[in-house]
């Protein structure tokens, strides 16, 4: 799904993330590394299928562009455990560079990110669009009216004929007369969703299959 977005633009994809061909950059966010284990530390009895799943996910978007990564926040759950550990040998795999826009969850992340060459930055400038974690925090660079945020991890309830309902994890646009944000879906299978706010003039993006495409409002309203 091809989306113009300020001076860029933008391909959706699939896999939860954004590719910019011009910028040479795929971007996600909130993988949320160590989730599962930090429950698993607490008792519960959480399998990794999840965290393998999203580490062979990045891996093909790595491979399938050859495009440089950025995460748009919350890479890291919680502190060290053995998820980081096979995140940080997977990564040295990789032959491209790794930007992480800091999000709430990014302590660890923040002082370990040399050993990991990860890049780390409080927000970031594409062209004319700002990327930054958190779409409630202040907008970091005030000439840019495009951004684009992750940290909502945004789902929408879509209504059929028949009582029928499916919920999606979905790129949500925000657009106001004087801006515009994009809010990226949880990269991380075992990160939570949450339905989204859906104003008039906000547009809505779902995966199908291997394609992403634009919901009607009304398959939402019913």
């Amino acid at each position: 799904m091809n989306l113009a977005f300020g001076a860029l633009q933008l391909v959706l994809l699939p896999e939860l993330a954004v590719w910019i061909p011009d910028e040479r950059v795929v971007l996600l966010s909130d993988v949320h590394l160590g989730k599962g284990a930090f429950f698993r530390q607490h008792g519960l009895a959480v399998p990794d299928g999840a965290f393998t799943d999203d580490l062979q996910r990045l891996t093909d978007l790595v491979q399938q562009t050859g495009a440089d990564l950025c995460v748009v926040g919350d890479l890291v759950h919680a502190g060290h455990n053995q998820e980081w550990s096979r995140f940080a040998e997977v990564r040295s795999t990789w032959q491209v560079n790794v930007t992480l826009v800091a999000g709430n969850h990014d302590t660890y992340a923040r002082t370990h990110a040399e050993a990991l060459e990860l890049t780390v930055v409080d927000h970031l400038v594409l062209g004319d669009v700002l990327l930054q974690h958190h779409p409630n925090e202040h907008w970091a660079v005030s000439e840019c009216s495009h951004r684009i945020c992750g940290h909502r991890h945004p789902s929408v309830t879509l209504n059929g004929p028949a009582r029928q309902s499916v919920r999606s994890r979905c790129f949500h646009l925000q657009v106001t007369p004087e801006s515009s944000t994009l809010i990226l879906p949880g990269f991380g299978r075992f990160t939570g969703t949450h339905p989204i706010d859906w104003q008039p003039d906000d547009r809505v993006f779902i995966p199908a299959g291997r394609s992403v495409v634009e919901v009607p409002r009304a398959l939402s309203l019913r």
